[in-house]
């Protein structure tokens, strides 16, 4: 049996793995990461992908119809600055261009 656990750290997670028969062995495994997300978003997400993975949550794949991702991006409340809206623009405009691109024969 697998059990995973959780222990919050001073600047983040204490993820730990304990499995009394891995591969159907009898064989037992045990694993402790620390994930530090006190300021690291790809921390965060790191952990939050690392832990859906661990309790079997299928997220799909790239060539999925249907894929989940976890992201980053702005609160519904932030005021970007000029320089993100037109970073944020450029992003959004390559994407258009690929999905057009997508539609050609």
């Amino acid at each position: 049996m697998q059990k995973i656990s959780l222990e919050l750290a001073d600047n983040g997670v204490i993820k730990k793995i304990e499995d009394d028969n891995i591969n159907a062995a009898g064989e037992t495994y045990e694993s402790i990461v620390v994930y530090e997300i006190e300021k690291n978003n790809n921390n965060k997400i790191k952990f939050i992908n690392e832990v859906c993975l661990d309790v079997g949550v299928d997220f799909g794949n790239s060539k999925s119809k249907n894929q989940i991702k976890v992201i980053e991006d702005w609160g519904d409340n932030y005021r970007p600055t000029v320089p993100e809206i037109k970073n944020k623009l450029e992003t959004l405009n390559s994407e258009i261009r690929k999905l057009k691109g997508l539609m050609k024969p």
